[in-house]
C-alpha cells in the first residue's frame, strides 16, 4: 500500500511542465525579438511556430526548443519569410 506522500498529483505534474515550457517559449521569443528589433513580434511568433510544427515529430524532443530557436533566428538573417498557407479564394 502506498503511504499518502508517494502519490503524485499528475495534474499539479503537467501544469508545472506546461508553465516551464511557456516561460522557455517566452524568454526564446524575447531573445530573438531583441536580435531582431524591426521584426514584428507576431512574425517571429509565426515563424517559432512553424518550426515547432517542423521539427516536432522527431523521434528525439529534448532538443526541439533549441532547434526551433536556432532554425527561426537563421529564418530571420536570411529574410526568409513565415511559409503561410494562402487564404481560399471565394468562388
Amino acid at each position: 500500500m502506498s503511504e499518502p506522500h508517494d502519490e503524485v498529483n499528475t495534474t499539479e505534474v503537467n501544469t508545472a511542465e506546461v508553465n516551464t515550457a511557456e516561460a522557455h517559449t517566452a524568454a526564446m521569443l524575447d531573445r530573438i525579438a531583441t536580435r531582431f528589433p524591426d521584426v514584428p513580434r507576431e512574425s517571429i511568433e509565426h515563424i517559432a511556430h512553424e518550426e515547432h510544427e517542423r521539427l516536432s515529430g522527431g523521434r528525439i524532443q529534448d532538443y526541439v526548443p533549441v532547434l526551433v530557436e536556432k532554425e527561426t533566428v537563421e529564418r530571420l538573417r536570411t529574410g526568409a519569410i513565415p511559409v503561410q498557407t494562402p487564404l481560399p479564394e471565394d468562388s
